[in-house]
Parts: structure tokens; C-alpha cells; sequence
């Protein structure tokens, strides 16, 4: 990583105070600018800390897309009933095992997937919404120094 005010290389996010300034840095602004930053690098330390907010929805999304795949081995294992019992000359009973697999198999990807999905877009609509209140307080900042 690199501070964007004196262009040193530092090998993490341990030497930074802020998202873009290091620690020696922030140490030799002025108090006045160092309290502009302190809510951004509160926030900044919290993320680094933390990881990724919300880690049990990402979980239950990974959960989802692993139950997507199971419906789809699931539907190929009864496609597999349906041909055999084709094989044997069932007919009626073939069809129905061979149909109903693929239609459960197909309906559990499809909403298993869209699940795992809406759960991923609201942590980025929510992710986003952070970003954007980060900036609007930023901007709201600056224009009061103005």
C-alpha cells in the first residue's frame, strides 16, 4: 500500500490511519485536519478489523448456491430413475420419475440461485449505501471548512 502524501510503500493496511494516509503522516497534520479525518479512519479501522460486514448472509448465500447444486444432482439422479425404469419397460412410471426430476431439479436451481442472488445484492445496496454516507459526510465536511 501507498500514502498518498509522502509516496512510501508499506507492506499492509496496519501503517495507514487512513484509508490513504500512513500513521507518520497523519501524526504531522494539523489537529484541525486530523479531526476532519477521524470519522473516515474510525471507520477505516473498524472495516479493516472487522473483514466483510455481515459474514452469517454471505454464509446462508453460499448456503443457498450449494442447495442450488444439490437440486441439480438431485434432478440427474432421478432423470437417471426415470431411464432406468425406461429401460425396463416401464413407460408410465419412466416419464413421470424422468419429468417431475427435471422440473424440481430446474425450480430448486432457479430459486435456490435467485435466493443466494437478492441476498448478494442487498449487501451491496447496503455496502453502497456506507460508501455513499462516508462521502456525503466527507463533502458535508469540506463545505463547512469553506
Amino acid at each position: 500500500m501507498k500514502c498518498s502524501n509522502c509516496d512510501k510503500e508499506y507492506p499492509s493496511g496496519f501503517y495507514f490511519s487512513t484509508p490513504s494516509i500512513c500513521t507518520e503522516c497523519f501524526d504531522k497534520l494539523p489537529p484541525e485536519q486530523q479531526a476532519a479525518l477521524q470519522e473516515e479512519s474510525r471507520d477505516f479501522k473498524r472495516e479493516r478489523e472487522e473483514g466483510k460486514p455481515y459474514p452469517v448472509l454471505r454464509t446462508i448465500a453460499v448456503i443457498y448456491k450449494i442447495l442450488a447444486v444439490l437440486s441439480v444432482i438431485g434432478g440427474f439422479i432421478g432423470l437417471v430413475v426415470g431411464i432406468v425404469l425406461f429401460a425396463s419397460g416401464d413407460f408410465d412410471k419412466a416419464w413421470a420419475v424422468a419429468a417431475i426430476s427435471i422440473f424440481y431439479g430446474t425450480m430448486g436451481l432457479i430459486s435456490s440461485l435467485a435466493i443466494s442472488e437478492g441476498i448478494g445484492l442487498l449487501l451491496e445496496v447496503e455496502n453502497n449505501s456506507r460508501i455513499n454516507r462516508k462521502l456525503i459526510t466527507s463533502l458535508l465536511n469540506n463545505l463547512k471548512k469553506a
